[in-house]
């Protein structure tokens, strides 16, 4: 499992949806081309890598935490995964009366050895840093 925990000055809420549109429609910054996001925003692809990543929770009723799933790996993360076994959980936890809040990420795979574990965990908690420092300050920029 890879875990990420940033804190932000936002309240949970507005974390929340700044994560929906800048990562989940936007890609965070950390993809150079914009996912192609379908379904009525539940389901987005990942345009250079082919994976398709799908959200869990009803975006409108989540009590804060959103969970998506890795549905279709793509060419180049196949091998590597076991299919449909990465989970992403994200919950937008409130403190100091809701002025600020933390962004707690986890990401849970299996991986079909011992060397791809290492190398999707290493690539996995540069995304997943590199996004949630970014949607901070989107964020944080929006207060």
């Amino acid at each position: 499992e890879v875990m990420v925990s940033q804190p932000v000055l936002s309240s949970a809420a507005s974390l929340r949806n700044t994560w929906l549109d800048i990562h989940w429609q936007g890609g965070g910054g950390v993809v150079p081309r914009a996912p192609v996001v379908r379904d009525g925003g539940r389901e987005r692809l990942l345009p250079l890598i082919g994976m398709v990543e799908r959200l869990d929770v009803d975006t409108e009723e989540s009590d804060g935490t959103i969970v998506y799933r890795v549905v279709n790996s793509g060419p180049w993360f196949t091998k590597l995964m076991v299919h449909k076994t990465h989970r992403g959980v994200v919950r937008f936890e409130a403190l100091d009366g809701d002025a600020s809040s933390t962004l707690i990420w986890c990401v849970s795979f299996e991986a079909s050895s011992a060397l791809a574990a290492a190398l999707l965990k290493s690539i996995t908690q540069f995304t997943i840093s590199t996004a949630a420092r970014n949607v901070a300050s989107a964020a944080e920029l929006r207060m």
